[in-house]
């Protein structure tokens, strides 16, 4: 009996030593503890550009801020209005210009306050996306060409010189810029030189030029006089 007990002992003893010693799959002792399991792999998401989301097929920034190109259809709400521009929210991280010139076709003849009021709605389409970021809008129809924008720098300002000029010479111009009560031109006398500044109001333009009249249009004007805070006085009525 006792030889009986000692194997018995002796078997149960082996089978434990076994059991320990026993290795089960991937090299982890059998049986395995909560401890040895191997951990539960995750899957790993593609890392996403940082600064913006893509949803659908539009691609916005992260902070929910919108980018455009040249051409876009775009709608807004106006935030302020100044003399020359308007400011209009259209989801961008910077808000968006529509400049006078840019409202409708033609020239407008009426001051943008009369036109526009904070929070009023427009729709437009992206004139120009600048190095820095500004977005200008027009509402014209027809093609976006427009002539480069010249800085102050760019434009001869000379107030002896332009008021030395004869009165009744003729200049080939451009138009640069829209206000209210006219256009300031830009008047070429050489290709190497700068333009001059020039002011054309709306009373001395000739017949037509109003429903024509656009930023860049190319026009033939005479100077009128001089004014020093508007440069040379224009004309296009030559009688």
């Amino acid at each position: 009996m006792r030889a009986k007990a000692r194997c018995r002992c002796g078997v149960a003893a082996t089978l434990a030593l076994c059991a320990v010693s026993v290795v089960g799959p991937r090299g982890f002792s059998w049986p395995v503890t909560a401890e040895e399991l191997p951990p539960v792999p995750t899957k790993q998401k593609a890392p996403e550009p940082k600064g913006l989301e893509v949803v659908g097929l539009e691609v916005k920034l992260a902070n929910g801020r919108k980018k455009v190109q040249v051409g876009d259809l775009v709608s807004g709400f106006v935030r302020d209005v100044w003399r020359s521009f308007v400011f209009v929210d259209i989801g961008t991280e910077r808000d968006a210009r529509l400049e006078l010139s840019e409202i409708e076709d033609g020239f407008p003849g009426r001051a943008l306050k009369a036109i526009f009021i904070k929070q009023h709605r427009v729709e437009s389409r992206v004139l120009e996306v600048g190095e820095n970021g500004a977005i200008f809008l027009t509402q014209r129809s027809g093609d976006l060409t427009r002539p480069p924008r010249l800085q102050k720098q760019d434009v001869n300002r000379d107030p002896e010189m332009l008021e030395k000029l004869p009165t009744g010479i003729t200049f080939q111009g451009q138009v640069a810029d829209f206000l209210p009560t006219g256009v300031f031109v830009h008047v070429f006398r050489h290709p190497d030189e700068k333009p001059l500044l020039g002011f054309l109001p709306m009373f001395l333009f000739a017949p037509g030029f109003d429903r024509i009249a656009v930023r860049g249009l190319r026009i033939e004007v005479q100077k009128k006089g001089f004014d020093p805070d508007k440069g040379l006085l224009l004309t296009m009525q030559t009688k």
